[in-house]
């Protein structure tokens, strides 16, 4: 399965968001020692996760970030970029680069979970879903 269980979903959603070991701690109702596992074990199934998905794919693997949830490959048939992000509650959603030329990121496609997920999280306040994709996996590239 290429999901995070929802505990660890949890925690790094939170840690994502900023919040410390503690904090989320408070928040969940749970020791720090269980949120630093959590975290752990997200860190390292998100690393199985992206690992596989590059295999599928046939990705050179150009970066990846599990503690964002980040992995950015080109294809070694067309060298096309991709960028996989891992999203609470949808799992790993690929964004190829593509979609940027052909603009097609319609409301009810992964494409625009990825802008959803990300807007909030970046604080980005475009109202152009291009605009704001070009946002993130610019941001995606720098992290």
């Amino acid at each position: 399965m290429l999901r995070l269980p929802e505990k660890q979903e949890k925690a790094w959603l939170m840690s994502l968001r900023g919040l410390q070991v503690v904090e989320i701690a408070e928040e969940l109702g749970i020791s720090k020692q269980a949120v630093s596992m959590y975290l752990k074990q997200a860190r390292a199934k998100l690393s199985e996760i992206f690992l596989e998905i590059a295999n599928l794919l046939d990705l050179s693997i150009i970066k990846m970030n599990v503690k964002s949830g980040i992995l950015i490959g080109d294809i070694k048939q067309t060298g096309e970029r991709v960028f996989i992000f891992y999203t609470f509650s949808n799992g790993p959603i690929a964004i190829f680069e593509s979609v940027l030329k052909v603009k097609k990121c319609s409301e009810d496609t992964n494409c625009m979970k990825v802008v959803r997920f990300y807007k909030e999280l970046l604080g980005i306040n475009h109202d152009d879903v291009f605009k704001a994709l070009k946002s993130i996996l610019k941001y995606a590239e720098t992290i």
